[in-house]
């Protein structure tokens, strides 16, 4: 829950659904949602110049330390499946938040793919840290 009216890690989960699958997040260690926007610029001739922020996705990355092979597997099956000549399905996730004022907000994410990804930085003596970055078209507010 919120300490002192502030939102803390704690009060957010998440879940990422991969072709009727859900993909095992394992204990997150770090989440980050960034909207994206294609920015459009117009110079008149009287000097002015205009822009606006046309809404174009959203990149979001999940950090963990390595746990188990799910993350690498996946990865393997999704490398497969693509030089396979197999149709990638879309993934969709979902982001539940434990607001300060005792309410819950979801946020579901559509039309999603996995861009960008690391399954770890190996080391003698400490964690392995993984990222997964993944591109939705949208943002929906569910509640």
């Amino acid at each position: 829950m919120p300490i002192n009216n502030q939102s803390v890690g704690k009060d957010l989960s998440v879940v990422v659904t991969t072709a009727g699958a859900t993909l095992s997040l394992g204990d997150i260690t770090a989440y980050e949602a960034k909207p994206q926007f294609e920015r459009l610029t117009s110079r008149k001739l009287n000097g002015n110049t205009y822009s606006a922020g046309i809404p174009s996705g959203w990149e979001v990355t999940i950090g963990r330390e390595r746990e188990d092979s799910n993350w690498d597997v996946f990865l393997a099956q999704l490398e497969s499946s693509y030089f396979d000549g197999n149709v990638i399905q879309s993934i969709s996730g979902m982001e539940t938040i434990a607001e300060p004022d005792g309410s819950t907000s979801q946020f579901q994410y559509t039309l999603g793919s996995i861009v960008d990804g690391d399954v770890g930085k190996w080391a003698g003596t400490g964690f392995v840290p993984q990222t997964l970055k993944l591109f939705f078209s949208r943002r929906l507010q569910v509640s």
